[in-house]
């Protein structure tokens, strides 16, 4: 019974990992999106038309060249551009700062590509160059890989959707990117879908526990008291019947 609870913990402590790295629906076009296609997404989301509340992100890759204000220069950096929300785009605890925000000049560096510009992980406040382009690193994450996180409206080809339901994800994304303008996707990465079969995954070994303390306590309860014997049981009936009826109530209150 102790490795199933220690088991169980493990598991909640996976579980809400899972949950924070794929919280939002990906689609992956087969190309860049346009700036007019950007827009019209952009104006949909804001709209009355957007009935069922969706926010995307919008986010791609690149390879560059990143320069620091030391002179130093790091070759070959995976980069990465977004415009919406940075934590949709690059889901990641950050080791020093925050990460950037929606609109601005900041970036976030990988705690690889700031020990190459600077000798140091901790690199908060600092110019970094990209394309001529200045930026002021806000936040640091950790990560073995070069990776450099910047706001960018130029060659963005994915998105991360919030707000998609779980009865028919493919369907609501697929409507979703037509009204509001965009490509047919290309492909679609069913995030919350997976976090909803680990949370089920894990009230496995917690039903089993609940199972077998309520089978002890069973065995247990019958060398008691007659009179203590039903009073605990009685208090065991009501409380199930409390949560059947709280249960009941959050699934009348949709």
């Amino acid at each position: 019974m102790l490795t199933l609870v220690l088991l169980e913990c493990w598991l909640c402590c996976w579980s809400r990992k899972q949950g924070r790295l794929y919280a939002t629906t990906g689609v992956r076009f087969d190309r860049v999106l346009q700036a007019s296609e950007l827009q019209s997404a952009l104006d949909f989301t804001a709209g009355e038309q957007n009935e069922d509340k969706v926010y995307a992100s919008f986010w791609g890759e690149q390879i560059g060249d990143v320069g620091s204000g030391t002179g130093h220069k790091a070759e070959s950096v995976f980069c990465i551009g977004y415009y919406g929300n940075a934590e949709d785009c690059l889901p990641v605890n950050y080791c020093y700062g925050t990460a950037p925000g929606t609109v601005g000049e900041e970036c976030a560096l990988s705690t690889a590509l700031a020990e190459n510009l600077f000798g140091i992980d901790n690199v908060t406040g600092l110019q970094v160059t990209l394309q001529g382009k200045s930026y002021t690193v806000c936040g640091v994450f950790p990560s073995v890989d070069r990776v450099l996180l910047f706001p960018s409206e130029k060659n963005l080809t994915c998105a991360e959707l919030r707000g998609i339901s779980l009865d028919a994800p493919k369907t609501e994304t697929e409507n979703w990117c037509a009204a509001a303008g965009l490509p047919t996707p290309g492909c679609i990465l069913y995030g919350p879908q997976w976090v909803w079969l680990c949370t089920l995954f894990c009230w496995g070994p917690l039903l089993v526990t609940g199972c077998l303390l309520l089978i002890g306590f069973f065995r247990l309860s019958r060398d008691w008291p007659a009179v203590w014997r039903d009073f605990v049981w009685l208090l065991l009936r009501w409380g199930w019947l409390c949560c059947c009826r709280f249960c009941w109530n959050q699934c009348q209150d949709g």
